[in-house]
C-alpha cells in the first residue's frame, strides 16, 4: 500500500512532467485584433449608444444590439469599400442585394420591418449620428418606434482611408425584446 508521501510524490512528478511537456508544445495560434478593428468596435458601440440617446430624447425605447444585423452592417461597409473602389454610395451590395436581403442572408430572417442608414465616408460616432439626424429620411429610420434592434458596421481601408458606416435596423416580432420601463 502506498503511503500518503508516495502518492504526493507521484502527483508532484506527474505535475512536473505535465509542466515540462507544455514547454515543448507549439504555441497556440493567436489571432490578435488590430488596433483598427478595436477602434471600429468602439465606434460601433458608441454609435449605438448615441442613437439610443436620440431615441430617449423623443420618448422612444432603446434599440437592442443585434448580432445578425451587426454582421450584415459590417459586411456591407466592407463590401462597399473593398469591392466598390469607384466611390460607390448607396444601399445595394456588389452582388445586387438590398438591405433586407443582406440582413436575411446574415440570419435576421423573421424581420417584419427594417431600415438602413449609410454614411459614405468615415466619421466619428458623433458626426455620423449628427449627419443622420439632419437628414429627414435617416432621422425617420433611426427614430422609427416600430424598430427595436440595431447593428452597426464601420470599415475604413487603411491604404486609401476610404470608409463607410452602416446602421441596420429591424424588428423581429417573434424574437425582438419587449421593452419595459425603457430598459
Amino acid at each position: 500500500m502506498d503511503t500518503p508521501s508516495i502518492v504526493r510524490g507521484r502527483l508532484l512528478c506527474i505535475a512536473l512532467l505535465a509542466g515540462l511537456a507544455v514547454l515543448f508544445l507549439p504555441a497556440p495560434s493567436v489571432v490578435a485584433q488590430s488596433s483598427s478593428s478595436d477602434r471600429f468596435l468602439a465606434e460601433e458601440a458608441q454609435t449605438v449608444y448615441l442613437a439610443n440617446l436620440e431615441r430617449a430624447a423623443v420618448g422612444l425605447p432603446p434599440l437592442r444590439w443585434n448580432r445578425e444585423l451587426t454582421l450584415a452592417a459590417r459586411a456591407f461597409s466592407y463590401d462597399s469599400v473593398v469591392n466598390r473602389p469607384d466611390g460607390y454610395c448607396g444601399h445595394e451590395d456588389s452582388i445586387g442585394r438590398g438591405p433586407g436581403e443582406r440582413m436575411a442572408a446574415y440570419g435576421y430572417v423573421n424581420m417584419t420591418t427594417w431600415a438602413e442608414n449609410v454614411l459614405c465616408g468615415m466619421a466619428a460616432p458623433e458626426s455620423a449620428i449628427g449627419a443622420w439626424m439632419r437628414s429627414d429620411g435617416h432621422r425617420t429610420a433611426m427614430l422609427n418606434p416600430t424598430l427595436r434592434e440595431i447593428g452597426l458596421g464601420y470599415y475604413e481601408n487603411p491604404d486609401t482611408s476610404r470608409g463607410y458606416v452602416t446602421m441596420d435596423l429591424g424588428v423581429d416580432n417573434g424574437f425582438a425584446p419587449v421593452v419595459i420601463e425603457y430598459e
